[in-house]
């Protein structure tokens, strides 16, 4: 998802193009973001999916979407804490 993100942030891949076909890439996000820097720490990689998080947060679609994508991922952790 980051080379995909780059292409968008640079211009060769169109942006509604990307967010037709990315969903994939806020679903991985809002499963990673409340660990992204634990993540980065331990891979000793500070700018993991950088591009990823701009692409996922530069519009209000894309904070609003990344937003109910964290509610659901909060809520499947949950759950399976109480299976």
């Amino acid at each position: 998802w980051d080379m995909a993100a780059s292409f968008v942030l640079r211009g060769a891949v169109n942006e509604d193009l990307f967010w037709d076909s990315s969903g994939e890439m806020w679903f991985v996000l809002s499963k990673l973001q409340p660990f992204l820097k634990e993540v980065r720490q331990k891979a000793n990689v500070p700018q993991a999916f950088t591009r990823v998080e701009k692409v996922a947060t530069r519009t209000k679609d894309g904070r609003e979407r990344l937003q109910m994508m964290l509610k659901r991922a909060e809520a499947r952790r949950a759950a399976a804490a109480k299976a």
